[in-house]
């Protein structure tokens, strides 16, 4: 049995998956007679989302239960954070053509920021990665709905958010 004090897996070992981890833990040093420092963990730091593992292995002159000393693996993850993502104005707009509308985004993502005009004939739109805004400009008579997403960050949820557009003629 462990000792008073003992701590079990650190913080990077459980990976944020709570009680899993930390019965997989348990059940990996069930029956063991020996304190911690009675086995070697094998791992590498992590900090990116993902799968990872981590090793055990008894120290010299220790053992498993049944006389085995090989190395016993726990599998563990660091999830991704939710990326808290937003568009402002995020209501339908409606300009003329030749015009512009820029709309800034919100997110903690590392993220590239990027936008798709579904009829480049009505309005285009261009990024401004460093100040998180996608420019919409009119280019035609005509209705498109664009589309910016915040996507391929190794640790923040992808995002996206869409907005209609409505283009005519300066009168």
């Amino acid at each position: 049995p462990r000792r008073p004090g003992d701590r079990g897996p650190d913080a990077a070992a459980v990976g944020g998956r709570g009680m899993t981890q930390w019965q997989e833990y348990l059940k990996l040093l069930s029956g063991l007679s020996r304190t911690l420092e009675q086995l070697t963990k094998v791992e590498t730091a992590q900090t990116d989302a993902g799968d990872y593992s981590s090793s055990f292995t008894p120290t010299k002159n220790y053992q498993w239960p049944g006389g085995d000393a090989s190395a016993r693996a726990i599998s563990w993850s660091i999830a991704k954070a939710a990326n808290t993502f937003s568009i402002a104005p995020s209501a339908a707009q409606e300009l003329d053509v030749g015009d512009t509308v820029v709309i800034r985004v919100t997110s903690n993502s590392d993220a590239v920021i990027t936008a798709e005009s579904s009829n480049t004939g009505y309005a285009s739109v261009s990024v401004d990665a460093d100040e998180k805004t996608v420019t919409i400009r009119g280019t035609g008579e005509g209705a498109a709905t664009i589309s910016i997403h915040s996507k391929g960050s190794a640790n923040y949820a992808d995002a996206s958010a869409t907005l209609s557009v409505a283009v005519s003629r300066k009168t």
